[in-house]
């Protein structure tokens, strides 16, 4: 019996010789027409630059990061969704944001499924989540123990870029220091609805802010810390550039 993935999705018969033939002619006309964006925000465009789009479309819904929250919530109004649900996670138009009295043995619990927004308002917003990742490979930072216990955060930006520093108070004294880094831009993981989810969680060795969990322990012991990131704006590469 032939199955659905060798049938036409037109006239439902098997393809001859049971494999699909790609027709590119009418491939090159469909990539001529002018298509209007599925989430109804306006945008017209070719085929290319809609795929473009969709990835970043301010009216598509997507999970809401908290894990805690089940709710579907447009790019747009996650802001406001925030403010009204989540309000102890959400910073407006702050400089400053992070995590208060955190201490180590209870990290998992922090690193699970709490995510900060900081509304930059006009300028869009940032949205930061704690990982705590166990046995990461390590290969190409540290030698010769590979596999290390990981704490990383994770700030992604709708909207405008931004400089984002991040740092470990402990006792109101700054013991460790990442480096300085942009934000990363919103993927798309393929549009999923649970893009965003899927992107804080992104385990990565080559994430910007990685702490290691052992120098953690040796710095602050029992103690409660607070992880504080700084941001900034992003400088146009024009500005970065020295004068002549």
């Amino acid at each position: 019996m032939a199955t659905s993935s060798i049938l036409c999705p037109t006239c439902r018969e098997p393809y001859p010789g049971g494999v699909a033939v790609r027709n590119r002619m009418m491939e090159a006309m469909v990539a001529k027409l002018d298509l209007y964006c599925k989430h109804g925000c306006g945008f017209r465009g070719k085929a290319c630059k809609m795929a473009q789009h969709e990835n970043c479309c301010m009216k598509r819904k997507v999970a809401c990061p908290n894990y805690l929250c089940n709710e579907m919530v447009q790019l747009e109004g996650l802001p406001a969704h925030f403010k009204e649900q989540h309000a102890n996670n959400y910073h407006v138009a702050s400089k400053l944001a992070g995590w208060c009295g955190l201490k180590l043995q209870n990290f998992d619990k922090h690193c699970g499924s709490e995510c900060k927004l900081i509304d930059f308002v006009e300028s869009g917003f940032v949205l930061q989540k704690l990982n705590h990742w166990h046995g990461i490979d390590m290969a190409a930072r540290v030698t010769p123990q590979h596999r290390c216990d990981i704490v990383q955060l994770r700030s992604i930006h709708v909207g405008d870029r931004r400089q984002v520093t991040a740092s470990i108070i402990c006792d109101g004294e700054q013991i460790i220091q990442g480096p300085r880094a942009p934000t990363d831009p919103l993927n798309g993981f393929g549009r999923h609805v649970d893009d965003l989810r899927m992107q804080l969680r992104d385990k990565s060795e080559r994430g910007k802010h990685l702490f290691f969990r052992l120098q953690l322990e040796n710095c602050i012991g029992d103690r409660k810390c607070n992880i504080r990131a700084v941001f900034e704006e992003d400088m146009p590469p024009e500005e970065n550039q020295r004068p002549d």
